[in-house]
């Protein structure tokens, strides 16, 4: 008993901890960034008013716009219908998801020859990269859906000289909850879960074809996984056509999505300055060394393991198109960056480079418990007033214009007025009050599927209605501000300000009578 403790201690300091231990801590981290974060990223308050409509009883496509495949959206409303609908909720969630992908890629360091501290590096780096989005949200859902899949996969090529092996992976439940993760991939997203779906089909035909199996028993295995895939989507499917969503389903994600206005290629990526073009050229120089090394040691178990990284990597690049923004790139190099243990073992062996490994991580760290409290207690102010969202930072330097909207919105409402806010922010005002409206609260061009925004404003007339207009773009780079202009210029007569929005009401002379 003394030597097995004394070995766990031994093992603990040399960074090498049990799973359960690593996602703890990993939890914990974590959970300290989602909790001092201000409300400036408009993703997750969108996220949560998908999830909270989902929960209170509204169907996806029907009753509010999404563009994407629900199923990210409706877990989410689970949990909040479950724990609350608090967004402290949706990002204490947010947490667990993202130590559940930093364990992944603990143990994918660990399993590709990574050793002690050094595999604690892809963990901290992820949570480094991503720190502005701990919430529950689709894309962290994919990824984590696409590394599960992708270690066990890796797993799989072990053993691929012993019929025992063959046992272990071809076991029939363990392909079906496999493709099933694959399917909540797809009906999260249905570009980028698609495509990681579809190199999760690709690797375990490739696979069998390592352990020496016929194109009957590959086929065989492939149609496995694709069966576990479909449980997922017919599930959706048939909430769907129960619901009578279908058609609206159809024209946001499938019709609709053609109607994305923004674009930002990969080559626009590169040229957007030096900060940008020199992670991303060492990020397609680690991408090019991978396929070399496992073309040229294809017979090895790390060859192997090097050529399945570069399928899911490279079918999850899709997620680059249209937007290969920082945070899509930052997604898509994830799962590259297992290719640093199989490219640099004896990188890692180098004593100093577990000294410097220590350093990184006691820097991250002090970052994730100092630093980024620090700045969001300097910069922020815990706010405690607004229902759902409680517990929640807002900026100092906009707090006073915040609270000065939501009391216009409140007294709008309180006077019987439909409030229209068009503005990516909508939802930051209007979810304390348990207002949404379809189209007009997302009023962003790609995500009114085939509606044009002229269409979604004259549905508001003769409603009565208050519209709260932003003074500046803002960077809403989807935001269709010439149709918002003409519509204003024709229909609208301003009434104050509150804030940072303008207020317009009907000019005088419609159907519907205006009340005081």
């Amino acid at each position: 008993m003394k030597m097995k403790q004394k070995w766990n201690k031994q093992n603990f300091c040399r960074g090498e901890w049990p799973k359960p231990a690593v996602f703890i801590c990993l939890l914990f981290f974590a959970a300290v960034l989602g909790f001092f974060r201000d409300n400036t990223n408009v993703d997750e308050i969108w996220n949560f008013t998908f999830a909270n409509n989902i929960a209170n009883g509204l169907v996806p496509y029907r009753d509010f716009n999404l563009l994407q495949t629900p199923a990210a959206c409706m877990i989410n409303a689970v949990i909040l219908k479950i724990f609350g609908s608090h967004l402290l909720v949706m990002r204490f969630m947010g947490a667990v998801l993202f130590a559940g992908i930093g364990t992944i890629l603990y143990q994918g360091s660990c399993r590709l020859g990574g050793k002690g501290w050094f595999c604690w590096i892809l963990p901290a780096a992820f949570l480094g990269f991503f720190y502005y989005n701990v919430f529950f949200e689709y894309s962290c859902l994919i990824l984590f859906c696409l590394l599960f899949v992708l270690y066990h996969d890796m797993k799989g090529t072990v053993f691929t000289e012993k019929e025992e092996g063959w046992k272990w992976y071809s076991n029939p439940g363990r392909q079906i909850g496999l493709g099933a993760l694959a399917g909540i991939a797809i009906m999260s997203k249905q570009t980028f879960g698609g495509f990681a779906a579809a190199a999760s089909w690709i690797s375990v035909f490739l696979i069998s074809g390592w352990y020496e199996k016929g194109w009957g028993e590959r086929l065989k295995m492939m149609v496995i996984r694709m069966l576990g895939s479909s449980i997922p989507c017919f599930a959706v499917l048939f909430y769907l056509l129960y619901h009578h969503a279908w058609g609206d389903f159809w024209d946001f994600c499938v019709t609709g999505i053609s109607t994305f206005s923004a674009h930002y290629s990969f080559l626009e990526f590169l040229n957007d300055g030096w900060e940008r073009r020199i992670p991303g050229c060492l990020w397609i120089l680690l991408i090019a060394a991978g396929l070399a090394f496992g073309i040229l040691r294809r017979k090895t178990v790390e060859g192997k393991q090097a050529l399945l990284i570069m399928v899911y990597g490279i079918f999850g690049c899709v997620n680059l198109i249209p937007l290969a923004n920082d945070y899509h790139v930052i997604t898509c190099s994830i799962p590259f960056l297992w290719l640093v243990f199989p490219l640099g073992k004896r990188i890692q062996e180098w004593k100093v480079s577990q000294w410097v490994s220590r350093f990184a991580l006691i820097a991250a760290a002090g970052a994730f418990l100092i630093g980024i409290p620090g700045y969001c207690l300097y910069n922020s102010q815990l706010s405690w007033e607004m229902s759902h969202l409680e517990g929640i930072f807002f900026q100092k330097s906009s707090w006073e214009d915040y609270l000065e909207t939501e009391q216009a919105v409140e007294e709008q409402l309180a006077l019987g007025h439909d409030v229209y806010i068009l503005d990516n922010a909508a939802a930051w005002y209007l979810i304390p009050n348990d207002v949404y409206h379809k189209y007009l609260d997302m009023f962003l061009v790609g995500n009114l599927g085939t509606r044009t925004p002229e269409e979604c404003l004259e549905d508001t007339l003769g409603k009565n209605a208050v519209y709260f207009l932003p003074e500046s773009n803002r960077g809403q780079y989807q935001y269709p501000r010439k149709d918002v202009e003409a519509f204003r210029e024709e229909w609208l007569a301003e009434i104050g300000e509150a804030g940072d929005f303008r207020l317009y009401r009907e000019m005088k002379g419609q159907e519907t009578e205006w009340t005081e």
